[in-house]
């Protein structure tokens, strides 16, 4: 009997600070939207986030999924520079998969692309994690062409990891 009445006591005391967690979103939502131009914040969260100071990472994260679309598409090149982190994989994706589909591929595919062709410190894990973000939001033909020239590239574990996207993800 007593585990019950802890237990309920328990579920009510949680169910207290799910409310008060929700009336603080809330409240944030709105001193968010007051704060100022849109688009200064976006500069900042996009410092933030360019940044590698990880408590600036983890607010500009939890801001930007307060941010109307235009905006967050705005941190597009921003968020991609996340996806190589285990820690932070979570959030490209999650704050990728709000936006809606048409917008973000014409915004993300080609900043993929661009990633893929000019930095030449990606290894094969990296190729790999942009490959299974662009299939994960359903982009299967452009995880084709990444692919495609993994297969192609000089360095034999991204030539491997090109098989693998082609053996796992299509």
């Amino acid at each position: 009997m007593k585990e019950e009445s802890s237990k309920s006591v328990s579920a009510e005391k949680l169910r207290e600070e799910l409310r008060y967690i929700a009336d603080e979103e809330r409240e944030l939502e709105k001193r968010f939207n007051v704060l100022g131009s849109l688009d200064e914040i976006v500069l900042i969260l996009q410092g933030w986030m360019s940044g590698r100071e990880i408590s600036d990472s983890d607010r500009a994260f939890r801001l930007a999924y307060l941010l109307p679309q235009p905006d967050l598409l705005k941190l597009v090149p921003s968020i991609l520079e996340w996806v190589g982190s285990d820690r932070y994989y979570p959030h490209p994706l999650r704050l990728l998969g709000m936006l809606s589909r048409g917008e973000l591929k014409e915004v993300l595919v080609p900043e993929v692309f661009r990633c893929l062709r000019e930095d030449s410190s990606l290894d094969y894990y990296s190729w790999w994690r942009f490959a299974r973000l662009l299939y994960y939001l359903g982009f299967e033909s452009d995880v084709r062409r990444i692919a495609s020239l993994a297969l192609v590239n000089p360095d034999p574990e991204i030539r491997e990891m090109g098989e693998d996207m082609i053996y796992d993800l299509l």
